[in-house]
């Protein structure tokens, strides 16, 4: 020992009436348990493109302003939304939400992924005095549509013109 140095060391040892292959089995299932916590909590099977023939395959990413650009361009349109608010998708569909789905399944999304979700809205005014709503979840749009109301049920895909 040097004088002047103040250094101690502590040193702990704990004995338990556990054996080693229990310890083991215990730290390979805390392991398992925290890597699927990870991964589930990591997880986005937010699909990041669609298809449909009268486009081919496009970007759902709208995340970024670059994002919703590119996103808007592939329908003609531009500008600031006019609100942004949310919307729940119901768990089971009535026959608007049936109908509904069914045009998005036309552009190559499906909200039967989505049931029970909170997602953002994003409405702009579009061409020919039309809305254009977006509907993203996770910074992915998962459905879209046009209507001559704000909030209206007269939506129809934003495929037609």
């Amino acid at each position: 020992m040097e004088y002047g140095r103040t250094d101690k060391m502590f040193v702990l040892t704990v004995k338990t009436k556990i054996n080693n292959k229990k310890k083991f089995l215990f730290m390979c299932a805390f392991g398992l348990i925290l890597i699927l916590a990870v991964v589930f909590v990591s997880c986005d099977n937010t699909p990041k493109s669609a298809y449909c023939k009268e486009i081919g395959e496009y970007s759902l990413s709208f995340s970024t302003s670059n994002d919703k650009e590119t996103f808007l361009s592939y329908f003609n349109v531009n500008g600031q939304p006019v609100t942004i608010d949310n919307v729940r998708i119901p768990e089971n569909f009535n026959s608007t939400y049936e109908r509904y789905n069914k045009i998005q399944k036309t552009m190559g999304l499906d909200l039967n992924n989505f049931k029970g979700k909170t997602t953002k809205r994003y409405v702009y005014k579009g061409k020919d005095n039309y809305f254009v709503s977006i509907l993203t979840y996770k910074g992915k749009v998962v459905g879209c549509h046009k209507s001559k109301e704000l909030y209206g049920s007269d939506f129809v895909s934003l495929l037609k013109e």
